[in-house]
Parts: C-alpha cells; structure tokens; sequence
C-alpha cells in the first residue's frame, strides 16, 4: 500500500508496517492525553464532492514526483495552488523529499539523496544504510541550491521557524535506533541537538508564532505525537493509545495540529485534528490516507492537501476540514507525495 521507495526510511521500529515518515508511514485519536485511539470523533458528512479545482485558490505548492515509484527518480516540483504551472526543480539521481517553504516563499529545504555513493540505489529498498540522506534549500526558481548538513548521519524532516532564521530537523546516526531533534541556522551553521534520551524524535513542526513545536517521539515501537518548548522543554504527550501517531503539521492560527494516524490492527491510515493540548480529536472523513506523507495546510487553515491513493498512483487533493468537499489538484500516471503549501503567490 506504502511507497516501496521509501520503505524504512524513517523509524526502523515500523519495518513491515509504515513507509516513510515524511517518509514513514492512523484510527483516531483521543480527548486528552487520555485514551485518544478510541475516542477521536468523526463528524457526520455528506458524500464528499470529488472534482478537479476550478477556482483559483493562493499560493504555491511544492512537492515530489515520479514515473517509477520502484525505481525512478523522485524530484521536486512546484506548482500554482490550483494544479497548473507545473516546475521541475531538481533533476537529481535517486531521491529528493520533505519540502518545506521558508515562510516568504523565496526557498525550499528539503531532503536529498544526491551526494549518495550510487544515488540510483536510493529509491527502493532499506536504503538507510547505504544512502546519505542530507539537507539542502534551493531557491523557489530553482536556482541557489546548497547543501546545509554534512557527516554520517541520517538527516530528515527540514521545517522553517516562522521567522525563516532556523531550520528544525530530525537527525540521528546511521543504523541506530535512537535520534534527536536538531536546530541550526538557514545557512546550516550552528547545528546542535535540542532533544536528548533513549528514544527516537522525528517530524517537528512549528507552531506559527515559533514559541513550541510538536513532533513524534518513537519509544520501543510506542510512536506518539508530543508539544514542547520551542527549545525542546516542558514536553507534554498529547496522544496516547495503541495505534500509530505521526507527521504533526501545526495550523496557521495555532488552533489546531492535523497528523497522521495507522491502526495496528489493519493498517487503516486517517488524518485527524486536535487542539494542541491534546482535546477534542477529529477524524477529517473521505480523505482516503494510504500512504505516510504528511498533509499540509492551506494558507488560511481552511483546508488540508495530503496525498491521496487512486489506483495504480498517488495523486495531491485538497480536503476541506470537514471531509465534504474533496478537489483534485494532480491525475496522471506519475506518483505524487510530500506536499507543501505556501502562501507566496507564484
């Protein structure tokens, strides 16, 4: 059902189950810090309106693409928030993924595999331990490409501060099982971890006014969404329950954090909505998650684009909150993944 491309290159704790986590590979999620499995809610909908998009909504959206899921390369693209004006900006061998905006619009962080051994051998298989997975920005026109992390580590999940001076990332060595949080500046210097301990920290998100983030802490196969300080303190679980919880996105006004969701019995993959604090789950009906890519939101948090499963291809749609209304921004042969929305005009 999962990329096979990106099988295991995230949290190897999910081999067999996820597949990648932005790039890994949900049931729903609970009240409080509570039970959150068993209590999400789905709001009563009606049958979801599915059409390609007409209108011209704002913005851009950068994301991944490629002919061969198995063996072709995944480069990044661009494209205007209505599905046209479609741009190629990297032409790599093996894999590029996790775009993320800087908040004016003006680059791109995202992961590479480029500088790999044989990057051709980076999109299939367990191909964390013989691919560099580094972090790069590149300017929206695809120009200014540059390299922001270095070493033998396995980098992952670039995300902008709200104020476009640091990136937030995920990083831990190559084959182990446990990883950190890690802050630098937008020109990669000054890298150093933020989080610390036994257990593996993957997918950070900002909340919009760069005070906390939350992000996933992986505990011996116990993989759950947490909020914190934006320096890593005060860190508070904000799901709990025996299904997969992952790829946290804060929205624009700070109201709320869509993620993703696996059931460990069949696999079933939803979003859901929470309230920072970990109240009021909500499972977004109709949108039909079948793989780990996380959404992302609309400029003005009305709607969510996450990658949805057509057969024999991913496609990008856009999702109101309430599942009602479902518009189709990509339909082709090609695979589709790892959306990011901005609000910069083209």
């Amino acid at each position: 059902m999962w990329n096979e491309a990106m099988k295991h290159t995230q949290w190897s704790a999910l081999a067999g189950v996820l597949v990648f986590c932005a790039a890994a590979a949900l049931a729903a999620c609970g009240t409080t810090a509570g039970e959150q499995n068993q209590a999400a809610t789905t709001k009563p909908t009606p049958t979801p309106i599915l059409h390609r998009i007409s209108t011209g909504p704002q913005g851009r959206i950068a994301y991944v693409r490629t002919l061969d899921r198995g063996a072709g390369d995944y480069d990044l693209y661009t494209m205007d928030a209505d599905g046209s004006n479609m741009r190629e900006l990297t032409s790599f061998p093996g894999l590029e993924t996790e775009p993320d905006w800087s908040p004016d619009g003006q680059m791109i962080a995202f992961v590479s595999t480029q500088e790999s051994k044989d990057p051709n051998d980076c999109t299939s298989g367990y191909v964390e331990f013989r691919c560099a997975f580094q972090i790069y920005r590149i300017n929206a026109d695809g120009s200014g490409l540059m390299r922001l992390t270095a070493g033998e580590r396995y980098e992952r999940s670039p995300v902008w501060s709200p104020d476009g001076t640091q990136i937030l990332y995920a990083s831990r060595e190559v084959g182990a099982n446990d990883g950190y949080l890690y802050l630098m500046q937008a020109d990669g210097s000054n890298a150093h971890p933020i989080t610390s301990g036994a257990d593996d920290y993957t997918s950070p998100t900002w909340s919009p006014d760069g005070k906390r983030i939350a992000f996933v802490r992986n505990n011996h196969d116990e993989m759950q969404v947490w909020v914190s300080d934006a320096d890593g303190g005060n860190a508070q679980q904000i799901t709990k329950g025996r299904d997969y919880s992952f790829n946290p996105v804060w929205s624009p006004d700070g109201s709320k954090i869509a993620f993703l969701v696996v059931a460990r019995r069949d696999k079933a993959a939803h979003i859901v909505l929470v309230h920072p604090d970990g109240t009021d789950p909500q499972v977004v009906p109709n949108a039909e998650v079948n793989t780990g890519y996380p959404p992302s939101w609309s400029p003005d948090g009305k709607r969510l684009i996450y990658v949805r499963f057509n057969p024999g291809r991913y496609d990008l749609s856009v999702t109101d909150l309430d599942g009602s209304h479902i518009e189709e921004l990509t339909h082709s042969d090609a695979f589709y993944s790892a959306p990011s929305w901005s609000a910069a005009t083209p």
